[in-house]
This record gives structure tokens, sequence and C-alpha cells, in this order.
């Protein structure tokens, strides 16, 4: 997997300036039993968005990592953290392009 670059780490909710999160909380207790690495990257959502033009072809290209979590204080959703890594687009057929149910798909690339 490529390096990532962090470019946000928001320590305390935007609403009630808590620096409890939920997701961090559990994470945490899995960290403390030896089941994941301390730089894990969690939260209520993560979303990964591409730069790059669909038209070009084009072998790897920016991609950040949005990652939200919730106030464990307050319950307001909120950005954490914003990591820059580079990612390689994967092409994508149109759902049902192949006849039949169309299949879920969380994300059009990958990063590493």
């Amino acid at each position: 997997m490529a390096e990532k670059e962090r470019l946000i780490k928001t320590f305390k909710c935007t609403n009630c300036g808590s620096n409890r999160r939920v997701v961090r909380e559990v994470a945490d207790e899995e960290v403390a039993k030896g089941k994941f690495g301390e730089d894990l990257p969690v939260g209520s959502h993560q979303n990964l968005i591409a730069i790059f033009d669909p038209r070009k072809p084009c072998i790897s290209c920016p991609v950040l990592m949005v990652i939200r979590d919730i106030c464990a204080e307050c319950g307001t959703e909120y950005v954490c953290e914003v990591r820059r890594t580079i990612g390689q687009p994967q092409a994508m057929m149109p759902p049902g392009a192949l006849g039949g149910q169309p299949k879920h798909r969380d994300f059009p690339f990958s990063t590493g």
C-alpha cells in the first residue's frame, strides 16, 4: 500500500469540543488487545475520493481518504481525518450491463 500523508487530523468534535469518538473508542479496545495497529484509520464512514480524468487512461492517481466519526458526547458526526495516498483506477461496468442483478461495489479503485 502506498504511504499515506495526513492532511487533516481533528481531535475535537466540531460541535461540543469533546475528544471522545464512538468508533475510535471501540477500535482502541481492539488495539489494546493487539488485534490492530495503533494507526488504523477507523470511523463511522470512510470515503475514498479518486482525483482523475476518467476519459484518459492512467496508471495511478491521487486518492483522498475522508474518515468521519461520531462524537461520544453529543452524537455529531464530523470529519476526523483526511489522508492522501496514491491509488489505481479500475474500469467499472454500469450496473446490470451484463444482465442479471447489478452488483454492489464500494469503490471504483484500490489503494494498494
